[in-house]
């Protein structure tokens, strides 16, 4: 076996043998030493009797010898002592008939070093005649590093047809015409076929017989051309049998040396069970997105690893946003207990249900009823927490509206019985002093007495307070007319109001009618204005405004107790002390009050309300400490209003143009239901929770935005001190105002150079649309705000 090695230095880079043996014999034998040391490799000359009689230095580095232990030596010296004499031989021969032979031609041959150590050599030999003596020239190669990287190929060979053969993959090496140049056994076997040649001798066109798109062999192609290597691409393509599988194909491009691609190498993978568990989990996540309940999927860390529709409306966190994440960072309060107990119970009993206090994306406090399993692993380990959950937020709201109005109920029963007793002791009272004071003609006694007949008088008109509270509408109904009643209260408030509180009173010159009755409805205006009297004990100004308003769906989904149509709306203003938040929920509980014992029965509010509520209307109240309070009654217009009146209070909604609206709210429902009107219309929306979000937002956008439309009560920074950042910013920006409260008298009068325009809440989505198509509609030059509410 001929085993090509290589040295430092290939002879046959340089000069052929014959090549040398020609400059050998246009030398002398004096000057031939100075031609052989300035040969780059080891060359040696021997004479026909094999006695070395010339050697370079390359050779004393090759063999370890000295230049005088060599010459006059035998050139076998060389050489192992097994193949001297077969090498004496075949010396012999080759003198009997000379001729050249270059490297890699000859037998394989072993030098010997002088220490002992052996080498592959390769030797080109030569015959020469020099100064008329035969002689033959030998150059040698230690080709040691070429036969171990040989070997070393035949080993990685071996390694690569074991692999191919062995895989479990299909490996394949096909042409860009579509033919197969081979296959392993494992390509065949995916495909059905016996053996990798019957798949050779059987598909002739790869495009046509495998593919069942064909196109997709032309976008692979095209992407191998582009790219040079792609990975993961599948298809489906035909068995033996007829069948279809799905693949996964990673290919590589070979080119020539010019570029061109001579043939493709690629793996094969049968992905079909893959691709089927992957159909099912894409159905079972379309169905889980069907349903409006949150399906949660969690690990034993806390991380969502599944998230569905239902969870992204219910939590307002996409998929993209919470996937990963710990849930209890998303979804709870912190230092919220519930979740830590909530997981305890599922880890010990392997199910949990009950009710979760939770957070929204916009940190909005929900209440969720959760349903929770431990899902375990194929060894029965814990693997993850499966949990359903239902917002029961507004079902919580209105059973706790049911038991407040149950329990009203029950104390209007009480008060009822409690009233007819009462009254019954006071009409005893009443009679033994009229009988006292006819027998007991002292002055200093009728004095007394004329006091218990005024305290139990007083007593009789608390007692028929409560009845009339319990009563909540009993009496006659029929049609009013607000601006009458508003009129009367107006003079009584003159005539008895102490002079420091000034009056201002606003009525719609075309006021719709509402159906009620007429002495409840003064009550409930009499008890307002006295209760915004009390909270002005050194003046201020009370204002009373009638008009009308109609309340669209959008509005109707901010208020729960409104409902779409025609109302009179009913509003008390003053500039009083306000009223602190922590009781703003409070006040129209029964027999709640802040004044001091003895001044106030706690009934009026309460029942300002209940008369309200059963004339189907809805109260609101907005307030400021130290600034005033707002309260806003709304009564549905009478029936006759809806038919004669509405073709001319027809609704123009007006659409926009993709206009961007940042809108700064701190209520979010009020913010939410805004921002959905304005999208249905056609506008683009940002919103902000406050100032400072809104400052942000606007920075970013600022060349997007084309206007404001921002509440003024908001905590930290509010809207007017926003209002005044955004004009540093940009002196033409565009902000239309709102508030629950009025401009004047709780609201600094000076905003109204920084604005557009002012709606007071609530307003319609009519009124909304219609505002900010005006306010967009003007030019620059009319950037001011003209229309004072």
């Amino acid at each position: 076996m001929e085993v090509l090695l290589t040295t430092n230095q290939d002879p046959q880079g340089t000069d052929s043998i014959a090549e040398v043996m020609k400059k050998a014999e246009e030398q002398s034998w004096n000057t031939f030493g100075n031609l052989l040391e300035s040969l780059p490799f080891a060359l040696l000359v021997v004479d026909s009797e094999g006695i070395i009689t010339q050697v370079n230095v390359h050779t004393e580095r090759l063999f370890g010898y000295e230049r005088e232990e060599l010459l006059n030596k035998y050139v076998e010296t060389l050489l192992p002592e097994r193949f001297r004499h077969i090498h004496m031989q075949h010396r012999t021969d080759y003198a009997t008939a000379p001729r050249a032979r270059n490297m890699g031609t000859g037998l394989e041959l072993y030098g010997r070093r002088k220490d002992g150590t052996e080498f592959p050599v390769d030797v080109a030999l030569g015959p020469m005649k020099l100064d008329g003596t035969f002689f033959i020239i030998c150059v040698i190669r230690d080709i040691t590093e070429q036969k171990r990287a040989l070997e070393e190929l035949t080993i990685a060979e071996e390694r690569y047809r074991n692999i191919f053969e062995n895989a479990v993959e299909g490996i394949f090496q096909s042409t860009p015409d579509g033919h197969f140049i081979d296959v392993n056994p494992a390509f065949a076997r995916i495909l059905g076929y016996e053996s990798r040649e019957e798949v050779l001798s059987t598909i002739k066109d790869i495009r046509k017989q495998l593919y069942l798109d064909s196109t997709r062999r032309d976008e692979m192609q095209q992407l191998l051309a582009e790219y040079g290597v792609i990975h993961g691409f599948q298809s489906q393509l035909y068995r033996k049998d007829g069948g279809i599988i799905w693949v996964s194909e990673s290919l590589r491009a070979v080119r020539d040396s010019n570029g061109e691609i001579i043939y493709y190498e690629g793996m094969l993978e049968d992905i079909t069970e893959l691709t089927l568990i992957k159909e099912r989990d894409r159905e079972l996540a379309e169905l889980l997105n069907i349903t409006p309940d949150a399906v949660i999927v969690q690990d034993m860390q806390d991380r969502v690893v599944f998230w569905n529709k239902g969870a992204e409306e219910i939590y307002g966190w996409s998929i993209e946003e919470i996937s990963g994440q710990a849930i209890k960072r998303f979804i709870y309060d912190s230092g919220s207990p519930d979740y830590d107990q909530m997981k305890q119970a599922v880890l010990e009993n392997g199910k949990w249900r009950g009710e979760l206090n939770q957070l929204r994306k916009d940190r909005q406090k929900i209440i969720v009823e959760g349903r929770l399993v431990l899902v375990p692993d194929h060894k029965g380990l814990p693997k993850s927490i499966l949990m359903v959950g239902t917002d029961v937020t507004r079902e919580k709201a209105l059973e706790k509206q049911f038991y407040h109005a149950q329990r009203l109920e029950n104390m209007g029963t009480l008060a009822v019985g409690i009233a007819h007793d009462l009254n019954n002791i006071l009409a005893t009272i009443l009679l033994s002093v009229d009988i006292l004071k006819k027998n007991l003609p002292n002055e200093d006694a009728q004095r007394l007495l004329d006091m218990v007949i005024m305290s139990t008088v007083r007593g009789k008109d608390i007692i028929n307070q409560v009845l009339g509270f319990s009563r909540s509408g009993g009496g006659e109904q029929g049609e009013i007319q607000l601006r009458h009643i508003a009129k009367e209260i107006g003079q009584i408030i003159e005539e008895t109001f102490p002079k420091s509180i000034r009056l201002q009173l606003e009525i719609t010159k075309t006021l719709w009618t509402i159906i009620g009755d007429a002495t409840q409805v003064h009550q409930v205006l009499m008890n307002l204005c006295v209760n915004a009297r009390d909270a002005m004990p050194k003046g201020g100004i009370l204002q009373i405004s009638v008009g009308n308003t109609t309340i669209d769906e959008q509005y109707a989904r901010m208020q729960p107790e409104a409902k779409p149509g025609l109302y009179v709306v009913l509003d008390v203003s003053d500039t009083g002390t306000g009223i602190p938040p922590d009781i703003l929920n409070k006040i129209f509980d029964p027999f709640f009050t802040t004044k001091p014992l003895g001044e106030g029965t706690g009934l009026g509010l309460a029942t300002v309300k209940s008369i309200v509520k059963s004339h189907n209307g809805f109260i609101n109240v907005y307030s400021v400490v130290g600034k005033g309070t707002t309260f806003k009654v709304y009564f549905p217009a009478a029936p006759r209003t809806e038919t004669g009146e509405m073709e001319k209070e027809h609704l123009v909604l007006v659409a926009g143009h993709g206009e961007l609206i940042l809108l700064v709210d701190d209520e979010p429902s009020v913010l939410e239901v805004t921002k959905q009107t304005l999208e249905i219309y056609g506008y683009h929306t940002l919103t902000a929770m406050d100032g400072t979000e809104a400052l942000a937002h606007y920075v970013q956008h600022k060349g997007s935005i084309s206007l404001v439309i921002t509440d003024v009560i908001m905590p930290n920074l509010d809207g007017v001190a926003t209002i005044r950042a955004l004009r540093k910013i940009n002196p033409h920006v565009r902000v239309i105002a709102t508030s629950g409260l009025t401009i004047g008298e709780h609201i600094d009068q000076s905003i109204y150079p920084e604005i557009q325009a002012f709606l007071q809440k609530p307003y319609s989505a009519e009124k909304l649309l219609r505002t900010l198509h005006q306010v967009l509609s003007k030019t620059d030059s009319d950037h001011n705000c003209d229309s004072q509410p």
